[in-house]
Order: structure tokens, then sequence, then C-alpha cells
């Protein structure tokens, strides 16, 4: 019966998950564990002013994620601000400068141990004024890695970027800043999946755990 429920949530959550983001430009490099236990999805379009941003789709069991604009310098709004277009047909964009960013909160599974870790599948469409310049990208805790998996020119003025960020030991809960490289930044969609994944030396303990457990059951009755 559990294995039958776990299926079903599984269908479910692959239902609404391409249900919504086949509205969402930004969703173009899906991970292979979508949808897997112990993972989290959620997007930002970006479609009002509103900041926070309102979520475009949260499958996140374990809290309520969150994006928010801070403009600690400039005060707001000033030389950020929300466009409702800015070419190339992209619209609902978040015009990021200087020392401002973008903070997005991921709550994740509270059950952590040390021999885990946390995989982030980070998609981002975005502009800058300068030819090549990517964002920055600085999470909290600070990743134990970070690389550019595809970068792709979309339309001639926007980028799609798939960054893979891992987190070790796996936290209970995430931020990720979004900030500009020395130049202004133009976000047009977000999307992040996350995944917990246990220490193979872990996933050998459970295993022989569960055969512990098996051979000390009773034989049947002939």
């Amino acid at each position: 019966m559990a294995k039958t429920f776990l299926f079903l949530g599984s269908l479910l959550f692959v239902g609404i998950a391409n249900a919504t983001l086949s509205g969402l430009a930004a969703d173009r490099v899906e991970p292979g564990w979508r949808g897997q236990p112990n993972t989290t999805l959620q997007a930002w379009n970006f479609d009002t002013a509103d900041n926070p941003g309102l979520v475009t789709l949260d499958l996140n069991p374990y809290g309520k994620p969150a994006a928010e604009v801070f403009v600690p310098d400039t005060g707001f709004p000033k030389e950020t601000y929300w466009m409702a277009a800015n070419g190339n047909g992209h619209t609902g964009v978040w015009r990021i400068y200087g020392s401002d960013y973008l903070l997005l909160y991921i709550p994740n599974n509270p059950r952590t141990s040390p021999d885990s870790y946390k995989d982030i599948w980070l998609q981002i469409i975005y502009s800058s004024e300068s030819i090549d310049r990517k964002p920055q990208i600085q999470t909290l805790p600070q990743y134990a890695s970070l690389e550019v998996i595809q970068s792709t020119v979309i339309d001639g003025l926007y980028y799609h970027d798939v960054f893979h960020i891992r987190l070790e030991p796996q936290p209970p809960e995430e931020w990720i800043a979004i900030l500009p490289r020395d130049c202004t930044l133009y976000i047009d969609g977000i999307v992040v999946d996350t995944i917990c994944v246990p220490e193979p030396t872990t996933i050998g303990l459970l295993g022989l755990g569960a055969l512990n457990l098996l051979r000390r059951r009773p034989s049947a009755a002939v």
C-alpha cells in the first residue's frame, strides 16, 4: 500500500509540474532526478512587481520558498526596479543594479545527517549590459562546488544558464543570492530543483540494515 501511495504521489507531482512548467520559459533543462523522494521544485516568472516575488510554481513539501530583491545601498525603488517588458517578448523582468541582489530562500528536508549532501539545479533566464557577463552566485551555507552546466543564447538579447551547485553537508535550508557582476543584470525567470542525497556509505548501511532484518525474519511454517 505504501508503494502505491508513493507511486501515485510521484504521478501527481509530475502531472502538476508538467502542467505549470509548460508556461515557464526558464525550464529548459530539467535534472534527471526531478520528482523523486527528497526533492523540491520551485519557480518564479516575476509576472508582477510584488517583492517578495510571488511563487509561480511551489512543489516544496518542507516549507514556503521565497524570492526577494534587496537594495542595501541604493534604496528602493531606484536603479533597481521591476520592468513590465524588456524587449524580444520578455515580460516581468527585474533590473538589478550595483550592489543590489536577488535572494532565494529554499526550505528543505530538516532530517539532516553529516553523511548527506544537497544538489541544487538552478536555471536562470537573464540579460546583462556586458557581453558574456554571467550573474554571480553565492550561497549560504557556502557551496562546496558550483558548475555551469550549460549556457545558451536565446534570442540575441537573453541567455539561459544552468548551474549545478553542491552543498556539503546537506542543510535544512539554503539561501541563494544572484548578483550582478560589475554590470546591470536583468532577470526574467528562475527555476530551482533540489535533492538531498545520502553518501554511498549511508546507503550501504541502510542496505545492510534491511538485509539484517530479512535474515532475522522467522521462516514461514511449512
